[in-house]
């Protein structure tokens, strides 16, 4: 599923706020929730820039990142991006984008009272041409990291909890997906829309 958008009420004055996850892969085994960024250049995402050059940690205040953070070098009209936990709670953290998803997530599939699949949060940097720098996985937030070299090992790893209904997952986020693809037993049920 791609472009899945749903609303949510918050649990602080009951403020309604707008979830949108990128791509979601649902399997028997897992869901892949996706947060796809298309950042070209140089991109840190919790790894500080001094580590790859010291003179890198000059570029950006280190001393100013937070625990989670992304730092981006090199995008469009060379500029550098710093997303990082603040006064906003580091809502355009990419780790913490996709954590704050899964969680929400987790909580309609309990609404429409299905079971809790294993959910595996990541974030995909997808440009053809960025070099990117981070941890395998974002501990804090249990998000993994990875660019298009790293696709394929994430999307094979582990099993999960098993026993997940794909048909029963997919209806109940259908109405709040842009597209649904099905493949394998699947292709037939849900043939792309675009």
């Amino acid at each position: 599923m791609s472009n899945v958008v749903f609303l949510r009420r918050g649990s602080e004055g009951n403020a309604a706020y707008r979830r949108q996850i990128d791509h979601l892969i649902v399997t028997r085994s897992k869901v892949f929730l996706i947060e796809n960024k298309g950042w070209k250049g140089l991109v840190f995402d919790g790894v500080r820039p001094s580590v790859l050059h010291r003179d890198l940690g000059a570029v950006v205040d280190e001393r100013e990142l937070g625990e989670h953070f992304a730092v981006h070098i090199g995008g469009n009209g060379a500029k550098i991006r710093t997303e990082t936990e603040g006064p906003e709670g580091g809502r355009r953290v990419p780790v913490i984008q996709a954590g704050r998803q899964v969680a929400d997530l987790k909580d309609i599939f309990a609404e429409k009272g299905l079971g809790l699949p294993w959910i595996e949060a990541c974030v995909f940097y997808s440009h053809a041409d960025v070099r990117l720098r981070a941890h395998d996985q974002q501990t804090t937030w249990k998000v993994r990291v990875f660019d298009r070299s790293g696709l394929d090992a994430v999307l094979k790893s582990g099993s999960g909890n098993g026993g997940i209904d794909v048909e029963r997952m997919v209806e109940a986020l259908e109405p709040h997906s842009g597209d649904i693809v099905g493949f394998g037993r699947f292709r037939a049920a849900w043939p792309a829309r675009f």
